[in-house]
């Protein structure tokens, strides 16, 4: 996968993230809340340099 891509689809799914943790909070529920959490470790993994990544 492309190098921008990659980063471009991390930063898609962190938008994702926070607004599924936002909702969990807002409405009081767990399940959106750590759907949020995974989706923000899915998108940090994605958004880290290559150079950085454990092969």
């Amino acid at each position: 996968m492309d190098d921008r891509l990659r980063r471009r689809t991390g930063w898609l799914l962190m938008a994702a993230g926070l607004a599924a943790i936002a909702t969990g909070i807002a409405a009081g529920h767990g399940l959106p809340l750590a759907a949020g959490l995974v989706l923000a470790a899915v998108a940090a993994h994605l958004i880290a340099p290559a150079d950085r990544r454990s092969p």
